[in-house]
């Protein structure tokens, strides 16, 4: 009898305990599809919380940078051609460093104003797009306009594109860089545009031009110091200046024609002829040579 006893003894002291915990697992099955919820929304509020803590510290702290820092904006350039070089990306980046001076990074603006500072440079025929990278700096991905030659006016000389456009480097006269070669459009009657990228006005330097883009791509283009144009307005007529120091008169210009001139297919032919005969496109003399005849004309009286 006492053995039979204990079991139930046990049966019934164990029923209060698993009834309370079934009650516990109840409560907590009845709050939890509310606890869930409440738990997320509150993880949400802290990320937004301290999202709206620190953007205005970020803010300030970069808008503080932005217009304390003297240095120059680095701006990278997608596929950028061989010619622009430090200089060029120098003198573009002092120009957007100058434009956005004390503007914040998070300047909606920012970007904008960047993008219409390098297409006033000159430097480009079209600005696509101006990105802010990681790193801070600017990502430009823009078609770039081709330097050819200087224009000099007075004592200084002015580099323009194929189409007479200003580009932003000048030089005093007589002290530009050897390389790259660029032919020099002398004698123009016509001042220059005080816009970089504003074309340069006159026929005279678009004549000019009209004459160096066809003679470049010549083997001997290098020798080719200067186009004169002092003589177009009134006699329609240009002259090269040799690097040997002789004036070769060209006459009209490529795309133009008298008959009282040979073709300049003809004209060509006369500078092949000194160049490989003497190594130099003004025969080697240094003197003035014509070349609008059936025969070339030297100073001298001479003709070949």
């Amino acid at each position: 009898m006492k053995s039979a006893s204990k079991p139930s003894r046990a049966k019934g002291s164990a029923g209060p305990i698993a009834n309370r915990l079934e009650a516990w697992n109840a409560a907590l099955v009845r709050y939890r599809s509310a606890l869930v919820p409440f738990l997320w929304v509150l993880a949400f509020a802290s990320i937004v919380g301290t999202v709206a803590w620190s953007i205005p510290k970020l803010e300030a702290r970069f808008s503080q940078d932005a217009i304390s820092s003297e240095k120059a904006i680095a701006i990278e350039y997608i596929n950028a051609p061989a010619w622009f070089d430090n200089g060029c990306e120098t003198e573009v980046a002092a120009r957007v460093t100058e434009e956005l001076r004390g503007s914040s990074p998070f300047d909606p603006q920012r970007l904008a104003k960047a993008a219409s500072t390098l297409k006033s440079s000159g430097w480009f025929i079209e600005v696509r797009q101006v990105q802010l990278l990681a790193s801070g700096a600017l990502e430009v991905d823009a078609t770039f306009t081709t330097p050819f030659a200087m224009v000099r006016a007075g004592d200084t000389e002015y580099l323009v594109d194929v189409a007479g456009r200003r580009l932003g480097l000048t030089w005093a006269a007589g002290t530009r860089p050897a390389t790259p070669h660029y032919p020099t459009i002398v004698g123009t009657q016509w001042a220059p545009p005080e816009e970089v990228g504003a074309q340069w006005k006159g026929g005279d330097v678009a004549a000019g031009l009209e004459l160096a883009k066809y003679l470049a791509g010549k083997k001997w283009f290098h020798q080719v110091s200067a186009i004169d144009v002092s003589q177009f307005t009134q006699a329609r007529t240009l002259a090269i200046v040799a690097a040997g120091g002789g004036t070769i008169v060209w006459g009209l210009p490529p795309n133009d024609h008298d008959a009282a001139e040979v073709i300049p297919e003809t004209k060509l032919g006369y500078i092949d002829h000194f160049y490989t005969r003497y190594g130099r496109i003004d025969s080697g003399a240094g003197q003035l040579m014509d070349l609008r005849g059936d025969l070339v004309t030297l100073a001298a009286g001479k003709t070949e």
